[in-house]
């Protein structure tokens, strides 16, 4: 049975999409008023048991964990205390890994189709738990706000294949797209604030790992979501460390900063990987 994760589900703006391109969808959102919409919105999907709904704050230990809603836009909600707290709402809210969760909701005969993640700053952290409880789904998206985030997926030798989605333009770019359903097509519209479609509707130039990080270094991180592809074939050891050696010279040759703040990043970059 094929599995997605929506990690950051919001209002479910992508459970339609996600329904359709598998049999199970487990939607994890932090605001319990958002989850309550869901389940009036998708009540058949529930009840069937295509759609688990998880209320809880994705974190990296079991236990009550402080949230910070978002009084004027709910995709702003947070779990990093913000800069400007004037806007934002604190409630306590049940936290939770994101092992457990997958290991609750992911039988071993199910095939691990795509993670998305959308978490306003935790993207990197969530990533980092996502790999180091040994799960690589067959996609992982994640917005990319940070280079911690950015070298999670380029430094990972599962993925080889890397398409970028700007979020400001999803509604209006993937408006009436095709996707692909089993064997058959039909159209779609993703909504405004929607992680938009993924692999194979994907239609999106593909980077190599080089071509990421030079993208990024020109342009800088915001609101653009990095869509990773499992690689289908075998990466040797010595393939692996020549692709992070080669990543690593484009980094500090292209990064758009001094030299010395650039090889300050990359020995952070080393420090945040290596731990744990």
């Amino acid at each position: 049975m094929k599995v997605i994760f929506d990690f950051g589900a919001n209002v479910g703006q992508n459970l339609e999409y996600y329904l359709q391109k598998a049999e199970k969808v487990i939607a994890i959102e932090a605001n319990p008023a958002l989850c309550h919409e869901m389940l009036k919105e998708f009540e058949t999907e529930v009840s069937q048991n295509r759609l688990v709904i998880v209320n809880a704050v994705l974190a990296e230990q079991e236990g009550t964990t402080t949230f910070w809603l978002n009084l004027e836009l709910s995709v702003l909600s947070q779990l990093d205390e913000p800069s400007d707290p004037a806007n934002f709402r604190s409630v306590q809210l049940p936290g939770r890994e994101i092992k457990s969760i997958i290991a609750d909701n992911l039988n071993r005969d199910d095939e691990f189709l795509y993670s998305k993640f959308d978490l306003e700053g935790y993207d990197a952290r969530a990533l980092k738990s996502l790999f180091k409880s040994g799960n690589f789904p067959k996609h992982v998206s994640a917005e990319v706000q940070s280079l911690d985030a950015l070298a999670l997926l380029v430094f990972q030798k599962n993925y080889d294949k890397f398409k970028i989605v700007n979020g400001l333009q999803v509604a209006e770019r993937y408006k009436e797209v095709l996707i692909r359903i089993s064997e058959n097509t039909r159209t779609f519209n993703f909504k405004h604030h929607s992680a938009g479609p993924f692999g194979e509707d994907l239609k999106e130039k593909i980077f190599s790992k080089w071509d990421i990080i030079r993208e990024f270094s020109s342009v800088g991180t915001g609101w653009r979501d990095v869509h990773v592809e499992k690689s289908l074939r075998r990466v040797s050891r010595w393939t692996y460390f020549t692709s992070i050696y080669s990543v690593l010279f484009l980094m500090i040759k292209f990064l758009p900063l001094s030299r010395t703040l650039r090889l300050r990043i990359l020995m952070k970059l080393y420090r945040f990987l290596s731990r744990g």
